[in-house]
């Protein structure tokens, strides 16, 4: 599955326009991220990075159809407490 992200920069940190491709049914996604979260997981990585990599980890965890609309980043921790040690892994990748 592709995925694609569109960013918008604010003075707190960012907001993602996300897209999974697949042939026949995209899906489109809000998703939110402060730069105190990027600094938490390392701020050498690139916020569009980190976005795809949550969506690769989401995606090991459910179908599409379930990842939320609109939600920030650090959510993702209230549903799944490895989230960020998996990430971490991840973004060395």
């Amino acid at each position: 599955m592709d995925i694609k992200v569109k960013t918008r920069v604010t003075n707190l940190g960012w907001h993602f326009d996300v897209t999974l491709n697949e042939a026949t049914n995209p899906s489109f996604y809000k998703v939110s991220m402060d730069k105190d979260f990027l600094t938490r997981i390392g701020a050498d990585f690139h916020p569009e990075k980190v976005v795809k990599k949550s969506f690769e980890f989401l995606l090991d965890k459910e179908p599409k159809e379930r990842i939320l609309q609109e939600f920030d980043i650090v959510s993702i921790s209230n549903y799944y407490p490895e989230f960020i040690a998996d990430l971490s892994k991840r973004l060395m990748y």
